[in-house]
């Protein structure tokens, strides 16, 4: 990629919400997709595919080694939670989501794992999900939760997300993230763009980092673990950064006991 290139990601960094798309345009998005197909492309543009989605899966493997309780938050139509149930069939799955359409898919993708699983059609930014406190072994996230537009959103999302968990239990998440600086996001930008070279022309390449950045709001590393600490997570970690994508985990207490969903 050009200089060219690096001034029109700088630019549409530097524009923050300006540039981007409203939430209720990334679920009309979502709602059009065809649902069958949603995902089939994204060992193309996602670096490390097969290794940083088998490294989540041996991240919350300890947390349901006798089974137990997992919450997939925004998780579509059912690609991790088929990872999930796959490699650790004793757990069940609460695959919640903001599109009926995405989740429509669900049945079908996990046909072999019936009963195991429950779809639940909700914003999880927003208190009209509240699955209840202590519910969980782990909760896992996966490209979902960029779509957080301020950190006031992150901050309350990680409240809930800390009350939602039982006592030492994990919360593992893989998604896009931030430069800590506009000039670090470019270029990490930059660096995905021209991975994906070896599979897309020019023309798609822009395409997808263009809508890249102007549907999604991530934070950096630096402010998901700030964040994860002020929430009471004692140990959080990051396995695995690559380009614009990063997985992260936070683990609680197994003293730590909420009082109630913030």
């Amino acid at each position: 990629m050009d200089s060219e290139a690096e001034a029109w990601i700088s630019d549409l960094i530097a524009r923050g919400n300006e540039a981007k798309v409203s939430p209720a345009q990334v679920k009309e998005r979502f709602d059009a997709e065809d649902a069958a197909s949603y995902g089939s492309h994204m060992a193309k543009w996602f670096p490390d595919y097969d290794y940083v989605h088998a490294l989540l899966i041996d991240l919350v493997r300890p947390f349901l080694s006798y089974g137990g309780q997992v919450l997939d938050l925004g998780g579509g139509t059912g690609r991790v939670a088929k990872l999930l149930l796959d490699a650790i069939p004793s757990c069940r799955v609460v695959i919640q989501d903001i599109s009926a359409n995405m989740l429509s898919e669900v049945p079908s993708k996990l046909c072999e794992h019936n009963g195991k699983f429950e779809c639940v059609e909700a914003d999880f930014s927003t208190d009209t999900f509240s699955p209840g406190v202590g519910q969980f072994d782990s909760v896992v996230s996966v490209h979902a939760i960029h779509h957080g537009r301020t950190v006031d959103v992150y901050q309350k999302l990680y409240d809930r997300i800390f009350a939602w968990l039982k006592p030492g239990g994990c919360f593992a998440c893989l998604d896009n993230v931030a430069g800590d600086t506009p000039q670090l996001a470019t270029l990490n930008y930059l660096s995905w763009a021209q991975d994906l070279q070896s599979q897309y022309d020019a023309e798609k390449i822009r395409w997808i980092v263009e809508t890249t950045i102007r549907e999604d709001s991530p934070l950096s590393l630096r402010q998901h673990m700030e964040l994860l600490a002020s929430c009471g997570f004692r140990q959080t970690d990051v396995l695995w950064k690559k380009h614009i994508f990063g997985l992260y985990v936070a683990i609680k207490s197994p003293q730590q006991r909420p009082e109630r969903v913030k």
